[in-house]
């Protein structure tokens, strides 16, 4: 289980308007849902905060197989491990990602790539403390008075 948070760099937000909130959300669909269970998630213009846990192998080869209409795979050798076709999902978002902003924010050649960082989730303490944490975030940042004002955190799935 992890816990991913996602900002770029400079002043550039992360997110602009509905549209860019909607189209992340559909490409997490596509590229991650397929490598991970999402337990909270919370998408703010600046950054974004993810908690997910990695599925099991035999799922994600099962993936992979489908994704590459190949069903002799066996293992992650060839996609350089577990981790490896994780990270990758990951990227392939952000990358789709980072085009739909390009094209359809003109932002031309200036810099948008958004910084992805992991961090464990090493206990149950923690584990309640980013589902606050996390649900919290449009308060804290004073974009709302509640967590279920916000239509772009998994509070709206949890508690609705």
């Amino acid at each position: 289980m992890y816990h991913l948070r996602a900002h770029v760099d400079g002043r550039a937000d992360l997110f602009y308007e509905e549209k860019s909130y909607d189209y992340f959300l559909k490409q997490c669909s596509h590229y991650i849902d397929p490598v991970v269970d999402t337990f909270a998630y919370c998408l703010l213009p600046e950054h974004l905060d993810l908690m997910v846990k990695v599925r099991n192998e035999e799922r994600i080869l099962d993936y992979l197989r489908d994704e590459e209409g190949d069903p002799t795979i066996q293992d992650f050798g060839y996609h350089g491990g577990l981790s490896n076709v994780v990270n990758q999902q990951f990227k392939r978002l952000f990358n789709q990602y980072t085009k739909f902003i390009k094209e359809e924010y003109d932002y031309g050649e200036n810099s948008f790539e958004p910084d992805l960082k992991w961090k464990l989730v090493d206990s149950a303490e923690y584990f309640l403390q980013l589902i606050v944490y996390i649900h919290n975030a449009p308060v804290h940042h004073e974009l709302v008075e509640h967590p279920d004002e916000w239509p772009y955190s998994s509070w709206q799935h949890l508690y609705s």
